[in-house]
């Protein structure tokens, strides 16, 4: 098992061609018991972008430098057993500042080699993620290392979970900006996010790459899109001559910093219209594909809202020509451009029908859009029933959050049930199964939409259903979570009328 051996050793003899895999974790050394799995760098992430700063103890500084000053004398193991436990309950994230200050307090009182001893060994050997963090934020604190141990950082950056931190420290080296540049290179999650951050636009090489692939990231690109937009320069670069690969490149920056994400965007800039009115003043010279529509149509929205409607105007008429119909009915062939195609007018259902039978797996979230009309309802129906048959929905609730693809079944039916919510009685036999399925989303979003039903017949449900009153009693019985018994039991004491956030 990984976690037998340090972190370090797993990850080295994991890398293949200069990169990890794309499905390399370090799940194996998440602490035991953790409810949910989350992507190796996630929490860190989240900490940075959503998180203020933990509370801390007064003495925590001292308290660090306990530990590092006990470690150096000969007492590791009883320093390492208090600091892993600082680092499990506040973070190295967290701690980065108090950890540094106490290097510094310490760095009178012991030698330096044992302190520079005391940040490599567990970079090395432990099979502590939060260890790892604590001795690349020691190591940080050293002069530049050598070749040798900045290619143990460069490794480290190759994963998600530590790459921050290995930026931190490679951002000191000589050539740092290059340096940073190749571990954003080869790293694709929550690394890249940071180190995007971190990159500074002092070269065409770092503007190109910022420009083309800063925002290629799997967690979200708006995360960089501001970033990127300031420092690849797309507002010269759109003020410009662009071949459409370079505009396709800036409309995957615009559409992502639209700021309606979950960090400010174009409109924090000082003149959001002037930076939006520059890309739908390129789109004018440009041969338009749905990308660049999706990205129109985004600015024309956001325009609207803020009463810019000359801006909203100049928008509208790039989407409306012959050009854009031509485009989008090749596009929705394959069950892309529903959106943009409502918006103009144009008919979609049956051509996003034929496609969802042709790829359900790849397009069933987008069955809603075909659930306003009884005809298109009913087919939607016909081909869940086919595709994820009502006989395959196990009667066996579970506090199961259902991440993993054995629970494929039941994401789908997440997006059928959610969108029946006032529909029924059309479709009630799969509300009815999902009442006792086995992921928690299933189950709340089928008793949501008896509340809809109920609350649309303004009548309870027993009168409106006696047989889903029953199935919602035997639910109510075999739950195993309270707050969902709690939600339900309105509906089984005859409530009409439920709080916004239950429907």
């Amino acid at each position: 098992m990984a976690a037998d051996r340090a972190i370090y050793e797993h990850i080295v003899t994991s890398i293949v061609d200069g990169r990890l895999p794309d499905d390399f974790s370090l799940e194996d050394y998440d602490e035991p018991g953790q409810p949910i799995r989350m992507a190796d760098g996630a929490l860190d992430g989240i900490h940075v972008y959503h998180m203020a700063p933990p509370e801390l103890p007064d003495d925590i500084v001292q308290t660090i430098a306990d530990a590092f000053e006990l470690s150096c004398a000969g007492g590791r193991d009883a320093a390492d057993a208090t600091l892993s436990q600082l680092l499990a309950q506040y973070r190295a994230i967290g701690l980065v500042d108090q950890i540094q200050q106490a290097v510094m307090d310490v760095a009178q009182r012991v030698p330096a080699q044992a302190l520079y001893g005391s940040a490599v060994l567990p970079i090395l050997t432990s099979t502590d993620k939060e260890m790892v963090k604590l001795g690349l934020a020691v190591l940080e604190m050293f002069n530049e290392p050598d070749e040798m141990m900045k290619e143990v950082v460069r490794n480290l950056a190759l994963s998600d979970e530590f790459a921050i931190f290995c930026a931190w420290n490679a951002q000191k080296w000589a050539n740092g900006n290059q340096e940073l540049l190749e571990m954003a290179r080869r790293v694709r999650g929550w690394g890249r996010v940071h180190i995007v951050a971190m990159l500074e636009p002092t070269t065409d090489e770092v503007r190109d790459w910022l420009f083309r692939d800063g925002v290629d990231n799997d967690v979200m690109p708006e995360y960089s899109a501001l970033v990127c937009y300031v420092k690849a320069g797309v507002a010269e670069r759109l003020a410009g001559e662009m071949g459409h690969d370079d505009f396709s490149a800036a409309t995957a920056i615009v559409r992502s910093a639209m700021g309606d994400g979950p960090v400010p965007g174009i409109p924090a800039l000082d003149d959001p219209k002037a930076e939006f009115g520059r890309y739908v003043a390129q789109a004018a010279r440009q041969t338009l594909d749905l990308d660049d529509c999706e990205c129109l149509l985004a600015i024309a929205r956001f325009a609207r809202d803020k009463g810019w409607d000359d801006l909203v105007a100049s928008c509208e008429a790039l989407l409306r020509t012959d050009a854009v119909r031509s485009m989008l009915v090749g596009e929705l062939a394959q069950g892309r451009g529903v959106e943009l195609a409502q918006v103009l007018g144009l008919p979609y259902k049956d051509a996003l029908l034929e496609a969802l039978r042709a790829d359900f797996d790849r397009l069933y979230p987008h069955c809603h859009w075909l659930m306003d009309v009884p005809a298109y309802l009913d087919a939607v129906l016909d081909l869940y029933r086919e595709r994820v048959p009502l006989e395959g929905i196990e009667d066996d609730p579970r506090d199961e959050i259902g991440l993993s693809e054995e629970f494929d079944r039941y994401n789908k039916l997440d997006f059928l049930v959610q969108s029946l919510r006032h529909k029924l009685p059309t479709g009630l036999d799969f509300v009815l199964r999902t009442l006792t399925s086995p992921t928690v989303r299933n189950r709340t979003l089928s008793h949501r939409a008896l509340r809809c039903w109920v609350s649309d017949e303004g009548r309870p449900l027993a009168e409106v259903s006696p047989e889903a009153y029953q199935r919602l009693r035997y639910a109510y019985d075999r739950e195993p979570r309270e707050d969902i018994r709690a939600n339900m039991l309105p509906l089984l004491e005859g409530a009409t009328e439920f709080d916004g956030d239950l429907m």
